[in-house]
């Protein structure tokens, strides 16, 4: 049985922790914050630590999973590749392009696994999305539209709804059209601090597709949803509810699958890929690409104009 580390057990690490408790997989966790240490080690019946060194040191583990703020993710993986261990990094796997292209090359020179949390691969609904757009029955995807709003999320500190939400669907256009975004043009603002919380993002990918990814913290409420225009119809997805919608010519359907956590998924993929069991579906290389077109979103935004990429 795979052996594994959660260090960070804030409002997403601690649900890693549950999920891997539940699949006999929690070994160790760590935390700076000792409270919440205390809770989460006598819950589950694990060992807790403050210093993530002397988790490594002390237990013997074949993986992490890393889920503290972005702007630790460079040190904490090193620290953990150099160890020897897997590791799966909540996104985006780093602050910039330049630190996750640093992440892999570790990764790769250390001869370790190096996954990245992009959660919504795992999504019953983006399953269903990804086959009904492999099947072709609708025809060429031409346009897809992404919202993803929420509240002002307090835990966050060290970056903004970019790199906290935006990168979840810059990762879903890339992955449901298999094809790569070759244009980014985008508009931030920010209304109650330092960080942006609002970005208009539009992508143009390589073989036509249009992306529109909208991403707020301040909508009253929770709300992730995605539409797909097709050449014969169309295709709407609640990312909360995994409802899928199809429309055509001859009219609604609404196909039947069972819900599912995408966590769960998630974390029972990564410690089949530590067994060598499976390959994990989200690599460090769309990991960097997804920093590569998030840090053009910056670019874009602060010049005022479009962004070219290099393929």
């Amino acid at each position: 049985m795979v052996k594994v580390g959660v260090v960070g057990i804030g409002s997403w690490g601690k649900n890693h922790a549950r999920v891997l408790y539940e699949l006999n997989a929690l070994k160790a966790i760590c935390d700076v914050d000792k409270e919440k240490l205390a809770v989460n080690s006598k819950k589950f019946g694990v060992s807790g630590y403050t210093s993530f060194k002397e988790m490594l040191e002390k237990e013997k583990l074949d993986a992490v999973i890393i889920a503290t703020p972005t702007s630790t993710h460079l040190s904490l993986s090193l620290e953990a590749l150099k160890a020897g261990l897997d590791i799966l990094v909540e996104k985006p796997l780093a602050l910039n392009y330049r630190e996750a292209l640093k992440i892999a090359e570790v990764g790769e020179k250390e001869g370790r696994l190096v996954a990245v949390g992009y959660i919504e691969r795992f999504n019953p609904a983006i399953s269903k999305l990804k086959e009904i757009k492999e099947e072709g029955k609708l025809g060429r995807l031409e346009f897809l539209e992404i919202a993803r709003e929420n509240t002002w999320p307090n835990r966050i500190r060290d970056v903004g709804v970019v790199y906290d939400i935006s990168v979840h669907d810059i990762d879903i256009a890339r992955y449901v059209s298999s094809e790569e975004p070759i244009c980014v043009y985008a508009k931030l603002r920010k209304t109650r601090g330092e960080r942006e919380d609002l970005a208009v993002i539009t992508l143009e990918h390589k073989k036509g597709l249009i992306t529109s990814i909208i991403s707020t913290w301040l909508s009253p409420k929770k709300r992730r949803t995605l539409k797909a225009i097709f050449t014969k119809g169309a295709v709407n997805l609640d990312f909360l509810t995994q409802e899928v919608v199809i429309e055509d010519s001859y009219g609604t359907y609404i196909p039947s699958f069972t819900w599912q956590e995408p966590l769960m998924l998630e974390d029972r993929a990564f410690l089949e890929a530590v067994e060598g069991k499976r390959r994990f579906p989200i690599t460090a290389k769309d990991a960097i690409e997804n920093n590569k077109i998030a840090d053009a979103v910056f670019l874009s935004a602060s010049k005022n104009i479009p962004i070219y990429l290099i393929q």
